[in-house]
Protein backbone atom coordinates (compact mmCIF):
# COMPACT_ATOMS: atom_id res chain seq x y z
CA UNK A 1 0.00 0.00 0.00
CA UNK A 2 2.68 2.71 1.07
CA UNK A 3 4.56 1.94 -2.83
CA UNK A 4 1.44 2.57 -4.20
CA UNK A 5 1.02 6.11 -2.84
CA UNK A 6 4.41 6.55 -3.47
CA UNK A 7 4.19 6.40 -7.06
CA UNK A 8 0.67 7.36 -7.27
CA UNK A 9 2.20 11.00 -5.94
CA UNK A 10 5.68 10.78 -8.37
CA UNK A 11 3.21 10.18 -11.25
CA UNK A 12 1.24 13.50 -10.25
CA UNK A 13 4.26 15.82 -9.52
CA UNK A 14 5.70 14.45 -12.95
CA UNK A 15 3.44 13.97 -15.90
CA UNK A 16 4.06 13.10 -18.88
CA UNK A 17 4.05 14.72 -22.04
CA UNK A 18 2.76 12.40 -24.85
CA UNK A 19 4.62 12.97 -28.09
CA UNK A 20 3.77 12.29 -31.68
CA UNK A 21 6.94 11.17 -34.53
CA UNK A 22 5.88 12.22 -37.56
CA UNK A 23 8.41 10.79 -40.31
CA UNK A 24 8.15 12.45 -43.68
CA UNK A 25 9.23 9.71 -45.79
CA UNK A 26 6.67 7.57 -44.31
CA UNK A 27 3.85 10.05 -45.43
CA UNK A 28 1.75 9.15 -48.56
CA UNK A 29 0.96 12.18 -50.21
CA UNK A 30 -1.75 12.43 -53.07
CA UNK A 31 -0.60 13.75 -56.24
CA UNK A 32 3.23 14.25 -54.85
CA UNK A 33 1.54 17.00 -52.69
CA UNK A 34 4.13 16.76 -49.59
CA UNK A 35 2.83 20.20 -47.94
CA UNK A 36 -0.51 19.03 -47.40
CA UNK A 37 0.33 15.93 -46.18
CA UNK A 38 2.54 16.83 -43.44
CA UNK A 39 0.08 19.31 -42.43
CA UNK A 40 -2.95 16.66 -42.43
CA UNK A 41 -0.39 14.69 -40.01
CA UNK A 42 0.47 17.59 -37.64
CA UNK A 43 -3.42 18.32 -37.47
CA UNK A 44 -4.08 15.07 -36.84
CA UNK A 45 -1.38 14.30 -33.72
CA UNK A 46 -2.02 17.76 -32.63
CA UNK A 47 -5.45 16.18 -31.33
CA UNK A 48 -4.34 13.07 -29.00
CA UNK A 49 -0.68 14.42 -28.23
CA UNK A 50 1.10 17.81 -26.29
CA UNK A 51 4.20 17.55 -28.50
CA UNK A 52 4.44 17.25 -32.52
CA UNK A 53 8.14 16.54 -34.11
CA UNK A 54 8.52 15.95 -37.97
CA UNK A 55 11.44 14.29 -38.99
CA UNK A 56 12.87 14.64 -42.31
CA UNK A 57 16.12 12.25 -43.57
CA UNK A 58 19.52 13.32 -43.55
CA UNK A 59 20.82 14.26 -47.67
CA UNK A 60 17.49 13.90 -48.91
CA UNK A 61 16.20 16.82 -51.17
CA UNK A 62 12.50 17.16 -50.60
CA UNK A 63 10.35 19.18 -53.33
CA UNK A 64 7.58 21.20 -52.16
CA UNK A 65 4.48 23.37 -53.86
CA UNK A 66 2.42 23.60 -51.05
CA UNK A 67 2.44 25.03 -47.77
CA UNK A 68 3.11 23.38 -44.32
CA UNK A 69 0.85 24.83 -41.89
CA UNK A 70 1.71 23.89 -38.03
CA UNK A 71 0.37 23.52 -34.18
CA UNK A 72 0.81 24.31 -30.89
CA UNK A 73 4.14 22.39 -29.68
CA UNK A 74 5.62 21.92 -33.27
CA UNK A 75 8.96 21.04 -34.37
CA UNK A 76 10.10 20.48 -37.45
CA UNK A 77 13.75 19.10 -37.42
CA UNK A 78 15.03 18.54 -41.29
CA UNK A 79 18.41 16.84 -40.06
CA UNK A 80 20.52 18.72 -42.96
CA UNK A 81 17.73 17.73 -45.30
CA UNK A 82 17.46 20.18 -48.91
CA UNK A 83 14.28 21.80 -49.17
CA UNK A 84 13.33 23.16 -52.92
CA UNK A 85 10.38 24.83 -54.56
CA UNK A 86 7.90 24.38 -57.34
CA UNK A 87 5.31 26.63 -57.30
CA UNK A 88 2.95 27.33 -59.97
CA UNK A 89 1.36 30.23 -60.66
CA UNK A 90 -2.17 28.14 -60.95
CA UNK A 91 -1.26 26.71 -57.30
CA UNK A 92 -3.24 29.66 -55.11
CA UNK A 93 -2.65 28.23 -51.50
CA UNK A 94 0.78 29.42 -52.36
CA UNK A 95 -0.58 32.74 -52.72
CA UNK A 96 -3.10 32.72 -49.75
CA UNK A 97 -0.64 31.09 -47.34
CA UNK A 98 2.17 33.27 -49.18
CA UNK A 99 5.23 30.94 -47.16
CA UNK A 100 6.67 27.77 -46.89
CA UNK A 101 5.85 27.27 -43.11
CA UNK A 102 2.81 29.26 -41.64
CA UNK A 103 0.50 28.93 -38.75
CA UNK A 104 -2.22 30.84 -39.86
CA UNK A 105 -4.60 30.47 -43.10
CA UNK A 106 -5.67 33.84 -44.87
CA UNK A 107 -9.10 33.96 -46.91
CA UNK A 108 -9.78 36.71 -48.98
CA UNK A 109 -13.46 38.61 -47.65
CA UNK A 110 -14.56 40.99 -50.31
CA UNK A 111 -12.61 39.59 -53.52
CA UNK A 112 -10.00 41.77 -52.96
CA UNK A 113 -6.40 40.55 -52.31
CA UNK A 114 -5.47 43.15 -49.63
CA UNK A 115 -8.42 42.17 -47.25
CA UNK A 116 -8.37 38.84 -44.97
CA UNK A 117 -9.17 37.37 -41.85
CA UNK A 118 -7.08 35.30 -40.31
CA UNK A 119 -7.55 32.25 -38.65
CA UNK A 120 -4.55 31.16 -36.37
CA UNK A 121 -3.85 27.60 -35.78
CA UNK A 122 -1.09 27.71 -33.71
CA UNK A 123 0.19 30.62 -31.06
CA UNK A 124 2.88 28.10 -28.81
CA UNK A 125 6.04 26.79 -29.04
CA UNK A 126 7.18 26.74 -33.02
CA UNK A 127 10.69 25.33 -33.60
CA UNK A 128 12.31 24.78 -37.15
CA UNK A 129 16.02 23.63 -37.90
CA UNK A 130 18.41 21.59 -39.76
CA UNK A 131 16.79 22.97 -43.19
CA UNK A 132 18.31 23.93 -46.33
CA UNK A 133 16.22 25.61 -48.29
CA UNK A 134 17.14 25.88 -51.80
CA UNK A 135 15.75 29.21 -53.12
CA UNK A 136 16.65 29.45 -56.86
CA UNK A 137 14.63 32.62 -58.48
CA UNK A 138 12.87 30.83 -61.42
CA UNK A 139 10.86 28.86 -58.62
CA UNK A 140 9.18 31.26 -56.36
CA UNK A 141 7.76 34.39 -56.45
CA UNK A 142 6.64 37.45 -54.62
CA UNK A 143 3.18 38.64 -54.05
CA UNK A 144 2.20 42.43 -52.25
CA UNK A 145 -0.48 40.92 -49.96
CA UNK A 146 -1.55 41.76 -46.60
CA UNK A 147 0.13 38.85 -45.23
CA UNK A 148 3.16 36.54 -44.67
CA UNK A 149 5.39 36.14 -47.73
CA UNK A 150 8.42 34.87 -46.39
CA UNK A 151 8.67 31.20 -46.15
CA UNK A 152 8.86 31.08 -42.58
CA UNK A 153 5.96 33.44 -42.00
CA UNK A 154 4.55 32.96 -38.12
CA UNK A 155 2.18 35.37 -36.46
CA UNK A 156 1.46 35.62 -32.46
CA UNK A 157 3.53 33.02 -31.44
CA UNK A 158 4.99 32.72 -28.00
CA UNK A 159 8.08 30.94 -28.20
CA UNK A 160 9.50 30.56 -31.54
CA UNK A 161 12.98 29.20 -32.31
CA UNK A 162 14.78 28.93 -35.67
CA UNK A 163 17.99 27.33 -35.97
CA UNK A 164 21.12 25.73 -38.03
CA UNK A 165 18.74 26.49 -41.11
CA UNK A 166 20.37 28.53 -44.76
CA UNK A 167 18.32 30.17 -47.15
CA UNK A 168 20.14 30.09 -50.77
CA UNK A 169 20.08 32.21 -53.95
CA UNK A 170 17.12 34.31 -52.74
CA UNK A 171 15.45 36.49 -55.20
CA UNK A 172 12.04 37.49 -53.95
CA UNK A 173 10.60 35.87 -50.98
CA UNK A 174 11.84 37.30 -47.18
CA UNK A 175 13.32 33.93 -45.58
CA UNK A 176 11.57 34.83 -42.32
CA UNK A 177 8.59 37.03 -42.02
CA UNK A 178 7.09 37.06 -38.66
CA UNK A 179 5.17 39.72 -35.95
CA UNK A 180 3.65 39.82 -32.70
CA UNK A 181 6.44 37.28 -31.10
CA UNK A 182 7.22 36.75 -27.99
CA UNK A 183 9.81 34.55 -26.55
CA UNK A 184 11.75 33.89 -29.49
CA UNK A 185 15.35 33.06 -31.20
CA UNK A 186 17.65 33.19 -34.40
CA UNK A 187 20.29 31.66 -34.75
CA UNK A 188 23.02 29.54 -36.42
CA UNK A 189 21.67 30.78 -40.00
CA UNK A 190 22.47 31.69 -43.21
CA UNK A 191 20.56 34.35 -45.11
CA UNK A 192 22.21 34.04 -49.03
CA UNK A 193 20.40 36.55 -51.24
CA UNK A 194 21.01 36.43 -55.30
CA UNK A 195 23.27 38.92 -56.73
CA UNK A 196 20.59 39.66 -59.69
CA UNK A 197 18.77 41.44 -56.69
CA UNK A 198 20.70 44.31 -56.94
CA UNK A 199 18.72 45.07 -59.99
CA UNK A 200 15.32 44.24 -58.97
CA UNK A 201 12.83 46.10 -57.31
CA UNK A 202 10.89 43.44 -55.12
CA UNK A 203 11.69 43.01 -52.08
CA UNK A 204 13.72 40.05 -49.85
CA UNK A 205 16.21 40.84 -47.14
CA UNK A 206 16.00 38.24 -44.24
CA UNK A 207 14.24 38.69 -41.17
CA UNK A 208 11.47 40.95 -41.74
CA UNK A 209 8.82 41.32 -38.22
CA UNK A 210 6.76 43.63 -40.52
CA UNK A 211 3.71 42.46 -39.78
CA UNK A 212 2.57 43.01 -36.35
CA UNK A 213 2.47 45.14 -33.43
CA UNK A 214 4.87 43.79 -30.68
CA UNK A 215 8.19 41.89 -30.64
CA UNK A 216 8.97 40.94 -26.86
CA UNK A 217 12.24 38.61 -25.85
CA UNK A 218 13.77 38.70 -29.17
CA UNK A 219 17.48 37.06 -29.63
CA UNK A 220 19.30 37.33 -32.97
CA UNK A 221 22.68 35.74 -33.30
CA UNK A 222 25.31 34.07 -34.43
CA UNK A 223 23.66 34.25 -38.17
CA UNK A 224 25.64 35.42 -41.37
CA UNK A 225 23.73 37.54 -43.67
CA UNK A 226 24.04 38.23 -47.63
CA UNK A 227 21.96 41.33 -49.12
CA UNK A 228 21.91 42.83 -52.09
CA UNK A 229 18.03 44.53 -51.95
CA UNK A 230 17.11 45.32 -48.93
CA UNK A 231 17.75 45.26 -44.88
CA UNK A 232 19.16 42.41 -43.59
CA UNK A 233 17.33 42.57 -40.32
CA UNK A 234 14.08 44.36 -39.77
CA UNK A 235 12.93 45.31 -36.38
CA UNK A 236 8.78 46.42 -36.55
CA UNK A 237 6.15 47.32 -34.92
CA UNK A 238 3.03 49.18 -36.19
CA UNK A 239 0.25 47.09 -35.93
CA UNK A 240 -3.47 47.67 -35.35
CA UNK A 241 -3.20 47.46 -31.74
CA UNK A 242 -3.03 50.14 -28.95
CA UNK A 243 0.11 49.07 -27.56
CA UNK A 244 2.74 49.09 -30.10
CA UNK A 245 6.23 48.49 -29.16
CA UNK A 246 9.45 46.20 -28.88
CA UNK A 247 11.41 45.37 -26.18
CA UNK A 248 14.13 43.25 -24.74
CA UNK A 249 15.54 42.54 -28.64
CA UNK A 250 18.88 41.25 -28.31
CA UNK A 251 21.06 41.32 -31.70
CA UNK A 252 24.56 39.57 -31.12
CA UNK A 253 27.42 38.06 -33.17
CA UNK A 254 25.98 38.19 -36.41
CA UNK A 255 28.15 38.76 -39.62
CA UNK A 256 26.53 41.32 -41.87
CA UNK A 257 27.32 41.93 -45.77
CA UNK A 258 24.61 44.27 -46.45
CA UNK A 259 24.38 46.39 -49.06
CA UNK A 260 21.84 48.79 -47.53
CA UNK A 261 20.72 48.92 -44.23
CA UNK A 262 21.68 45.67 -41.90
CA UNK A 263 19.52 46.59 -39.38
CA UNK A 264 16.57 48.67 -39.24
CA UNK A 265 14.35 49.34 -35.91
CA UNK A 266 11.07 50.98 -36.33
CA UNK A 267 8.57 51.57 -32.93
CA UNK A 268 5.27 52.99 -33.71
CA UNK A 269 4.76 52.69 -29.83
CA UNK A 270 6.73 53.43 -26.84
CA UNK A 271 9.35 50.69 -26.65
CA UNK A 272 12.09 48.84 -24.03
CA UNK A 273 15.26 47.84 -25.26
CA UNK A 274 17.01 47.40 -28.47
CA UNK A 275 20.77 46.18 -27.66
CA UNK A 276 22.99 45.36 -30.75
CA UNK A 277 26.43 43.79 -30.19
CA UNK A 278 29.55 41.88 -30.73
CA UNK A 279 28.40 41.68 -34.36
CA UNK A 280 30.55 42.33 -37.55
CA UNK A 281 29.48 44.64 -40.31
CA UNK A 282 31.70 44.08 -43.42
CA UNK A 283 31.98 46.76 -45.99
CA UNK A 284 29.83 45.51 -49.08
CA UNK A 285 29.43 47.72 -51.47
CA UNK A 286 27.19 49.65 -49.18
CA UNK A 287 24.46 52.07 -50.39
CA UNK A 288 23.43 53.15 -46.67
CA UNK A 289 24.39 53.44 -43.32
CA UNK A 290 24.36 49.98 -41.17
CA UNK A 291 22.21 50.57 -38.68
CA UNK A 292 18.83 52.81 -39.11
CA UNK A 293 16.57 53.46 -36.35
CA UNK A 294 13.02 54.78 -37.21
CA UNK A 295 9.67 56.04 -36.24
CA UNK A 296 8.48 58.35 -33.75
CA UNK A 297 7.47 55.88 -30.93
CA UNK A 298 10.83 56.05 -29.19
CA UNK A 299 13.26 53.77 -27.36
CA UNK A 300 13.29 53.28 -23.16
CA UNK A 301 17.20 52.02 -23.84
CA UNK A 302 19.76 51.52 -26.96
CA UNK A 303 23.07 50.31 -26.77
CA UNK A 304 24.95 49.55 -29.41
CA UNK A 305 28.36 47.25 -28.12
CA UNK A 306 31.62 45.77 -29.22
CA UNK A 307 30.62 45.53 -32.82
CA UNK A 308 33.20 46.53 -35.99
CA UNK A 309 32.29 48.50 -38.97
CA UNK A 310 33.78 47.81 -41.48
CA UNK A 311 32.94 50.02 -44.33
CA UNK A 312 35.46 51.24 -46.63
CA UNK A 313 34.41 54.89 -47.45
CA UNK A 314 32.79 57.32 -44.25
CA UNK A 315 29.44 57.11 -43.24
CA UNK A 316 27.58 57.11 -40.39
CA UNK A 317 27.33 54.28 -38.06
CA UNK A 318 23.70 55.07 -37.02
CA UNK A 319 21.15 56.59 -39.34
CA UNK A 320 18.09 58.20 -37.57
CA UNK A 321 15.41 58.84 -40.00
CA UNK A 322 12.48 60.46 -38.02
CA UNK A 323 11.88 62.60 -34.98
CA UNK A 324 12.26 60.32 -31.92
CA UNK A 325 13.42 60.46 -28.41
CA UNK A 326 15.97 58.11 -26.73
CA UNK A 327 15.87 57.24 -22.89
CA UNK A 328 19.40 55.78 -22.77
CA UNK A 329 22.01 55.46 -25.67
CA UNK A 330 25.28 53.83 -24.66
CA UNK A 331 27.83 53.70 -28.01
CA UNK A 332 30.57 51.31 -26.32
CA UNK A 333 33.87 49.54 -27.47
CA UNK A 334 32.61 49.79 -30.99
CA UNK A 335 35.45 49.69 -33.81
CA UNK A 336 34.02 51.98 -36.58
CA UNK A 337 36.79 51.70 -39.65
CA UNK A 338 35.78 55.09 -41.62
CA UNK A 339 32.88 57.70 -40.32
CA UNK A 340 31.40 58.66 -37.02
CA UNK A 341 29.06 57.65 -35.05
CA UNK A 342 26.04 59.71 -35.91
CA UNK A 343 24.87 63.12 -37.59
CA UNK A 344 21.72 64.03 -37.07
CA UNK A 345 19.22 66.55 -34.83
CA UNK A 346 16.41 63.87 -35.26
CA UNK A 347 16.83 61.96 -32.16
CA UNK A 348 16.60 63.38 -28.65
CA UNK A 349 18.64 61.57 -26.23
CA UNK A 350 16.20 62.39 -22.71
CA UNK A 351 18.39 60.51 -19.54
CA UNK A 352 21.41 59.21 -20.32
CA UNK A 353 24.07 59.16 -22.85
CA UNK A 354 27.40 57.34 -22.71
CA UNK A 355 30.22 57.22 -25.56
CA UNK A 356 33.13 55.18 -24.49
CA UNK A 357 35.51 52.93 -25.22
CA UNK A 358 35.35 53.22 -29.15
CA UNK A 359 38.12 53.59 -32.02
CA UNK A 360 37.08 55.40 -34.76
CA UNK A 361 40.21 55.38 -37.38
CA UNK A 362 39.44 57.62 -40.06
CA UNK A 363 36.16 59.62 -39.19
CA UNK A 364 36.02 64.07 -39.91
CA UNK A 365 33.51 64.37 -37.51
CA UNK A 366 32.14 62.27 -34.17
CA UNK A 367 29.02 62.90 -33.23
CA UNK A 368 25.94 65.11 -33.78
CA UNK A 369 22.36 64.64 -32.35
CA UNK A 370 19.94 66.66 -29.75
CA UNK A 371 20.23 65.88 -25.73
CA UNK A 372 17.90 67.25 -22.84
CA UNK A 373 21.14 66.11 -20.33
CA UNK A 374 24.57 65.87 -20.21
CA UNK A 375 26.77 63.89 -22.90
CA UNK A 376 29.57 61.79 -21.15
CA UNK A 377 32.78 61.08 -23.98
CA UNK A 378 35.26 58.71 -22.51
CA UNK A 379 38.38 56.56 -22.83
CA UNK A 380 37.52 56.67 -26.70
CA UNK A 381 40.41 56.43 -29.23
CA UNK A 382 39.19 58.96 -32.13
CA UNK A 383 41.50 59.41 -34.78
CA UNK A 384 40.44 62.03 -37.32
CA UNK A 385 41.58 62.92 -41.11
CA UNK A 386 40.76 65.35 -43.47
CA UNK A 387 38.44 67.17 -40.77
CA UNK A 388 39.17 70.95 -42.14
CA UNK A 389 36.30 73.51 -40.95
CA UNK A 390 34.20 70.89 -39.23
CA UNK A 391 32.94 70.53 -36.00
CA UNK A 392 34.02 67.31 -34.34
CA UNK A 393 30.86 67.58 -31.73
CA UNK A 394 27.71 68.65 -33.11
CA UNK A 395 25.17 68.74 -29.16
CA UNK A 396 22.13 70.19 -30.09
CA UNK A 397 20.95 71.70 -26.29
CA UNK A 398 20.06 74.78 -25.39
CA UNK A 399 21.82 73.94 -22.15
CA UNK A 400 24.78 72.04 -22.94
CA UNK A 401 27.05 70.37 -20.81
CA UNK A 402 29.79 67.91 -22.49
CA UNK A 403 31.95 65.99 -20.38
CA UNK A 404 35.11 64.59 -22.80
CA UNK A 405 37.84 62.93 -20.36
CA UNK A 406 40.86 60.85 -20.94
CA UNK A 407 40.42 60.56 -24.88
CA UNK A 408 43.31 59.72 -27.19
CA UNK A 409 42.53 62.45 -30.25
CA UNK A 410 45.30 62.10 -33.25
CA UNK A 411 44.49 64.83 -35.92
CA UNK A 412 45.70 65.37 -38.98
CA UNK A 413 45.21 67.26 -41.89
CA UNK A 414 42.40 68.91 -40.48
CA UNK A 415 42.84 73.11 -41.02
CA UNK A 416 40.16 74.58 -39.24
CA UNK A 417 38.88 72.08 -36.87
CA UNK A 418 36.74 72.79 -33.64
CA UNK A 419 35.86 70.46 -31.32
CA UNK A 420 32.44 72.10 -30.52
CA UNK A 421 30.19 73.61 -32.84
CA UNK A 422 29.14 77.12 -32.18
CA UNK A 423 26.82 77.69 -29.08
CA UNK A 424 23.52 79.27 -29.90
CA UNK A 425 19.68 78.38 -30.07
CA UNK A 426 18.84 82.29 -28.59
CA UNK A 427 20.63 81.74 -24.72
CA UNK A 428 22.79 83.81 -23.45
CA UNK A 429 24.20 81.72 -20.56
CA UNK A 430 25.38 78.22 -20.49
CA UNK A 431 27.41 77.07 -17.06
CA UNK A 432 29.50 74.02 -17.32
CA UNK A 433 29.27 74.08 -21.29
CA UNK A 434 32.34 71.99 -21.66
CA UNK A 435 34.76 69.56 -19.46
CA UNK A 436 38.04 68.36 -21.09
CA UNK A 437 40.04 66.65 -19.17
CA UNK A 438 42.43 64.10 -19.04
CA UNK A 439 42.83 64.05 -23.02
CA UNK A 440 45.74 63.44 -25.05
CA UNK A 441 45.87 65.45 -28.30
CA UNK A 442 47.78 65.14 -31.14
CA UNK A 443 48.25 67.81 -34.21
CA UNK A 444 49.78 67.19 -37.65
CA UNK A 445 49.95 69.34 -40.85
CA UNK A 446 46.87 71.18 -38.91
CA UNK A 447 46.16 74.87 -37.88
CA UNK A 448 43.00 75.55 -35.88
CA UNK A 449 41.67 77.15 -32.97
CA UNK A 450 40.32 73.87 -31.47
CA UNK A 451 38.60 75.63 -28.43
CA UNK A 452 36.43 78.35 -29.52
CA UNK A 453 34.03 80.60 -28.79
CA UNK A 454 33.63 83.87 -31.16
CA UNK A 455 29.62 84.19 -29.92
CA UNK A 456 30.09 87.74 -28.49
CA UNK A 457 27.73 88.89 -25.88
CA UNK A 458 26.87 85.35 -24.29
CA UNK A 459 28.20 83.84 -21.35
CA UNK A 460 29.78 80.36 -21.54
CA UNK A 461 31.73 78.63 -18.99
CA UNK A 462 34.22 75.61 -19.60
CA UNK A 463 36.84 73.80 -17.57
CA UNK A 464 39.58 72.31 -20.00
CA UNK A 465 42.62 71.10 -17.92
CA UNK A 466 44.97 68.39 -17.31
CA UNK A 467 45.29 67.75 -21.12
CA UNK A 468 48.50 66.88 -22.93
CA UNK A 469 48.35 68.64 -26.35
CA UNK A 470 51.24 68.70 -28.96
CA UNK A 471 51.79 69.42 -32.75
CA UNK A 472 49.70 72.98 -32.19
CA UNK A 473 51.13 75.95 -30.85
CA UNK A 474 48.73 76.62 -27.83
CA UNK A 475 48.22 80.31 -28.17
CA UNK A 476 46.77 79.37 -31.79
CA UNK A 477 44.76 76.56 -29.84
CA UNK A 478 43.40 79.17 -27.13
CA UNK A 479 43.00 82.00 -29.81
CA UNK A 480 39.12 81.97 -29.81
CA UNK A 481 38.18 80.71 -26.76
CA UNK A 482 37.23 84.08 -24.50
Amino acid sequence: MREFIVFAFCNFIFPLQAKSVISVDELYPKNGDLGTAISEAIDIASKKDDEIEVVFSKGKTYTFYRSIVVRDHTALDGNGCIIRFNTQPQTHAMYIYNSFITNRKCVSTDGNINHFTRTLYATKDITVQNINFECEGDNEFWFNVNSERGIIGLYGVDGLKIENCSFNQLQCNTPIWIGNIKNAKISKCKFIESISNKGQKSSCGAIWTNIGSYLDNVSIHDNEFTNYRDESISIFSDGNESNRYVDKVDIYKNVFSSRYYAITVYSGGVSGSVTIHDNTFNDFDCKTNPIAIEGEGGIRKLEVKSNRFLRANESSVMDFVAKLTIDSLLFDSNEVKNGNIAYSYLPTITKYCSIRNNILTNASTILSLSCKMPIYVEKNIFTVINAKNNCLFNINNGQEQDYIRNNDFDIRNSDGVMLLSQYGYGYSVCNNRLTFTGNKVRFKNTKTSFFHNDEKGKKITVNINNNEVRGLNKRLLYQRLK
